[in-house]
């Protein structure tokens, strides 16, 4: 506006124009560009223009999204069950191989087969990594079945088997376990007279079950022994006659539910206390993280 009052002035000073006129046209001309100025800015104040949305955009607030995606928590949470299952089928296929080189190949005659091979198949374990398994196991590999005997926190006495090709790595990662809580590997045989090795078949009892005396049961089929609760009978054999008492379960049309070869302790440990009790179930759970380990087994007296 003032180049324009400045403009005018010399213009009309050009053509003899008085000064004057011109001066009091100039400042009407500047009054009301002033007032225009005012009356436009009161109308944008008062009646505020409001955008209008686009045609066939949505109205709705916006809601911002974090950091992470549900596709992203889905695709966690299949990683981590895809790895926890994978990490199940390699206990699984330890477990036939480990059978298959204990009792042999034949799942019809090798009970802690036939247990391995339902295990699997529970799981839900791919049929080719069990056929793979039972190929592996029933190959013959020198020295693949491992035994150690530990002396644990509290001086409970502990049995780990293992299954592996190389016997010097699954010791290199049983001593890593082991010097994390302060046990150590014992001199082969001098703790495995506080185990009995006994075959076990398990019956269960009650309405789906067998409905009648346990000891009974036991003295009928030939036990050495027998423990039972309101849901299971176990019945306790040699290692080389767990077949012989399933046919004679199966000749009195008793189903088994299970049947295994296990390390049974016959001296118990008492009295440790909570700083080794926790300390036993760290390293528990260490060696059974181990591929290569089948089953771990303690001398540790139960709480009454």
């Amino acid at each position: 506006i003032w180049n324009l009052h400045t403009a005018s002035l010399f213009f009309f000073f050009s053509f003899g124009v008085p000064v004057p006129p011109v001066m009091a046209a100039s400042r009407a001309f500047l009054s009301f560009r002033v007032a225009c100025s005012r009356a436009s800015l009161f109308v944008h104040t008062v009646r505020p223009v409001v955008p209008q949305p686009l045609v066939g955009a949505s109205i709705l607030p916006v809601r911002w999204m974090a950091g992470h995606s549900k596709w992203h928590n889905i695709k966690h949470a299949k990683a981590a069950q895809d790895q926890k299952r994978s990490k199940i089928f390699q206990k699984l296929f330890r477990e036939i191989v480990s059978a298959c080189r204990m009792g042999g190949a034949n799942i019809d005659s090798n009970p802690r087969l036939f247990k391995a091979v339902e295990n699997a198949r529970a799981s839900s374990m791919p049929k080719k990594n069990i056929e793979s398994a039972l190929r592996v196991g029933s190959s013959p590999v020198d020295g693949s079945v491992q035994v150690f005997e530990v002396n644990g926190p509290g001086g409970v006495s502990v049995i780990v088997e293992g299954c592996a090709q190389d016997r010097r790595q699954i010791v290199s990662d049983v001593r890593r376990v082991l010097n994390s809580y302060d046990a150590e590997l014992a001199k082969e045989g001098s703790l495995l007279w506080m185990f009995d090795k006994r075959g076990i078949v398990e019956v269960a009892r009650g309405s789906d079950g067998y409905q009648g005396d346990p000891e009974e049961l036991a003295i009928e089929v030939g036990a050495e022994n027998v423990t039972h609760s309101d849901n299971s009978i176990k019945l306790y054999c040699g290692p080389l006659d767990v077949n012989r008492l399933c046919s004679e379960l199966k000749a009195r049309e008793i189903e088994v539910a299970m049947t295994s070869v296990d390390f049974i302790p016959n001296t118990f440990r008492k009295d440790i206390t909570e700083k080794q009790m926790d300390a036993l179930q760290g390293m528990v759970e260490e060696l059974e993280d181990i591929d290569e380990i089948t089953r771990v087994t303690l001398n540790l007296a139960d709480e009454e």
